[in-house]
């Protein structure tokens, strides 16, 4: 009695040790963030150096909250140090650096004189920056901070490019900083289009302007630099007339030429199109250039309808490949495969599209769409006991209430569509045949041999999965290789992750969000290797992502631990898994801009889902910023519509994000007659090139196509994937949420579709204003 009275006091103890000590952390901290916010800096020290922390992770923050009041380079290039030996706390790693740059930015003296190793770190954390939106900041500090120190070389070499596409520097600015190694033609091309994406649009006609004013070009470099311009402003149609005087000089640069076999595209000019890529092929210096303008010529010919000459090309394409007689196929090989397919599809001819997808299905990638089409080839061949039967193997998800892809659902509304004939007497005797092994394919019963089960397998194994693309930025918080070769914060027992999500909530209250965050991953990054790995475990620290709206992190733990595949799709028999991967993110701003602009949350979450996974500080690789990603030169025309001023920075708050897209889908809704697919195509590839798609693919009768047809035949594999992806993720938000998802209600899928164009169409986005502004101008001209 006397050991288990000494144990409960040594215990309380102890609790109450920490209980007193956390309070006096919180109180030395919350002097500390008071004192700094006030200016106080000698009493901010005093606060800060009365906290005693323990852990190597507290002493880092310690270190790091005294470097930011001090302002001190050598401290922060101390902690640095200690936490890149220590491979620990990426983040913190990262900000160090970039308050050393700052400081030294901002000073008059050299105050990195004294660190030889930092022009090397420093460089090194550019890379991994590249997708964070402190990536901008930290670039434009770190080209300040070679050009302060004269180290005019590496603006020569390495940082070329991150140099030329400053929008903050005038180009007089760019010329001087490459005054060792003078700016080329190609330079200038790279800096107008990097002007666009950042929405300088106004900027880069001037400075075309000022360029051409500048060098002593002839009449095809002037055009081409022109034509630079149109093209990235989505106006291929008046690059394509500035460059055609300057065909003929083209031919003798192989690259620029091809860039005008491109624009000829564009611009619907395919006759044009078709001479150029002619041209280069019987030019190419060597079989590598010959065989990809082959194939583009043969995809110029698919684009135009015209399926035999595209299909004879792929052809040679394949039976020359190099994979053709191995076992292992490759990507490009499948792709070649497909193509010819489903030119085959296309052209009408059922009978050859059915070879080719059979054979496809040995080394298909997207096995569940190679499966749907040769089930819509054998229906049109008449084959309809066959092609119900595959319909139904891959509607199987759907059909029993569990998570499913696109395609699933698409056989779904077949098989639904067929479903009086899948009962008949003749479907259930060819059943049995197939059953008896005397079927083109066997399904497997209690009897089936492994042989035949194993050739079920390979034909109908991973339906689930399709290949509907990945999205462009990574859901993840991490630095590129570094972040890789960082420890994570190791973490045991549920009150350990109690202790740390603590502590994220008083990084938040002191107005480090960002850095919650990361810590938290850092917590994350360990779960491999602890008890957390199991799902009951880990649900704290998801329903504390879903609680501070961290949605793509929640997202990320959920279906590391949890993965939906095969999980029944019912909120109520897991809802924390359906609410961390299928969320409703923001929900307040979705509701407010969606009910205002008459948008469904469930698109728009759809669409937040198909760009960044919820993540509201995501950066693509071309610079598109936000929960809705956002490109700065489309950004800044919804702006305009807004009728509100626009800072690209202000992309990263969620409520901003929100409301720039729905008002950007309320455009496209009334441009696209409220068609959610084409919706979704024209919010990832422009709504001027769906026009045009849907003016160049049409039926033989001049009737637009069935939607699944047209979605497929979508010629950029992006956009083709995002619309997928989009449409997926909408019915998955409609049966989760609404808990119905029935086929009357969503035939529409594998019908006509209905929206009816209104020709001509202008080969460039069109916004409101603009039409506003030339009215203006024509009333103008009449006064």
């Amino acid at each position: 009695m006397k050991t288990k009275t000494l144990r409960f006091r040594t215990v309380l103890t102890c609790i109450t040790a920490f209980l007193l000590s956390s309070t006096a952390l919180a109180n030395h901290l919350e002097d500390y963030f008071k004192y700094r916010s006030e200016g106080k800096k000698v009493s901010a020290r005093t606060s800060l150096n009365k906290w005693n922390p323990k852990s190597f992770e507290e002493q880092s923050y310690k270190k790091y909250f005294m470097a930011m009041n001090e302002n001190s380079t050598a401290m922060f290039w101390q902690l640095y140090q200690e936490l890149a030996k220590s491979k620990k706390m990426l983040k913190l790693q990262h900000d160090s650096l970039k308050k050393i740059l700052e400081i030294d930015v901002e000073s008059k003296a050299d105050t990195t004189a004294g660190l030889p190793e930092f022009p090397r770190i420093a460089k090194s954390m550019l890379a991994n920056l590249r997708a964070q939106p402190e990536g901008f900041e930290y670039e434009l500090l770190y080209l300040k901070w070679i050009l302060k120190n004269k180290n005019l070389k590496e603006l020569c070499q390495t940082e070329r490019q991150r140099w030329l596409s400053q929008p903050t520097l005038a180009l007089s600015e760019v010329i001087l900083g490459l005054e060792t190694c003078e700016m080329t033609f190609r330079d200038f091309t790279y800096r107008t289009r990097m002007l666009i994406f950042a929405g300088e649009e106004g900027k880069a006609q001037s400075e075309v302007n000022e360029f051409i004013n500048l060098r002593k070009l002839s009449g095809w470099e002037k055009a081409f630099v022109q034509a630079v311009f149109y093209t990235n402003v989505g106006d291929p149609t008046s690059a394509f007339e500035t460059l055609s005087p300057y065909a003929d000089d083209l031919k003798n640069f192989d690259e620029y030429y091809a860039n005008f076999f491109y624009i000829a595209i564009r611009a619907g000019e395919l006759k044009k199109a078709e001479e150029v890529v002619n041209n280069i092929i019987s030019s190419a210096g060597n079989d590598r250039r010959r065989r990809e303008y082959t194939y583009q010529k043969a995809f110029l010919f698919y684009q135009t309808r015209r399926y035999k000459e595209a299909s004879k090309i792929l052809t040679t394409l394949i039976n020359t490949h190099a994979s053709h007689k191995r076992k292992n196929k490759t990507r490009e090989y499948d792709d070649l495969t497909w193509l010819r397919a489903w030119c085959y599809y296309l052209d009408k001819d059922a009978p050859k599209a059915k070879e080719a997808l059979l054979a496809n299905q040995k080394w298909a990638r997207d096995k569940a769409r190679n499966l749907y089409w040769l089930a819509q080839a054998e229906w049109n061949m008449d084959n309809r006991v066959q092609a119900v039967e595959y319909f139904k193997q891959l509607a199987q998800p759907v059909r029993d209430g569990r998570f499913f892809s696109y395609y699933n659902y698409l056989a779904w509304l077949r098989y639904e569509s067929y479903k009086d004939f899948a009962t008949s007497e003749l479907l259930q005797a060819h059943i049995g045949n197939m059953r008896a092994g005397r079927g083109f394919f066997v399904l497997p019963d209690g009897n089936s041999s492994w042989m035949m089960l194993q050739d079920y397998d390979a034909f109908f194994g991973d339906l689930g999965s399709t290949d509907e693309g990945s999205i462009q930025i990574a859901n993840e918080e991490d630095l590129g290789e570094d972040d890789k070769k960082t420890k994570g914060l190791t973490v045991y027992t549920s009150k350990e992750l109690q202790n740390e999500m603590s502590w994220a909530d008083d990084l938040i209250k002191w107005g480090y969000r960002d850095l919650a965050k990361w810590h938290l991953f850092e917590v994350e990054k360990t779960l491999s290797g602890s008890p957390l790995t199991n799902k009951i475990q880990a649900e704290p620290l998801i329903r504390y992502y879903l609680d501070k709206e961290f949605y793509n992190r929640a997202l990320a733990l959920s279906n590391g631990v949890n993965p939906p595949s095969g999980k029944r799709l019912d909120l109520k028999e897991d809802n924390l898994l359906w609410t961390s991967l299928y969320p409703k993110a923001y929900v307040k701003d979705v509701e407010k801009e969606g009910g205002k602009r008459d948008i469904s949350p469930y698109l728009i979450w759809s669409i937040m889902k198909a760009e960044t996974q919820y993540k509201y500080d995501a950066i693509s690789p071309v610079g598109a910023v936000g929960l809705m990603q956002f490109m700065p030169y489309t950004s800044q025309k919804v702006a305009i519509m807004l009728k509100e001023d626009h800072k690209v920075g202000d992309l990263f708050e969620p409520p901003t994000a929100v409301k720039y897209g729905a008002m950007y889908l309320r455009k496209l809704s009334d441009e696209l007659g409220n068609q959610y697919p084409l919706m979704a195509a024209a919010y990832n590839g422009g709504p001027h090139r769906v026009k045009l798609w849907l003016r160049n693919f049409k039926e033989k009768d001049g009737t637009n196509t069935d939607y699944d047809v047209f979605i497929e035949h979508i010629p950029f594999n992006e956009t083709r994937a995002y619309v997928k992806r989009v449409m997926s993720y909408y019915l998955t938000y409609t049966k989760l949420y609404d808990d119905k998802l029935d086929f009357a209600s969503t035939k529409w899928l594998i019908e006509k579709n209905p929206f009816k164009l209104r020709e001509p169409i202008v080969l460039k986005e069109e916004w409101p204003f603009d039409k506003d502004r030339e009215v203006a101008s024509k009333e103008k001209s009449a006064e």
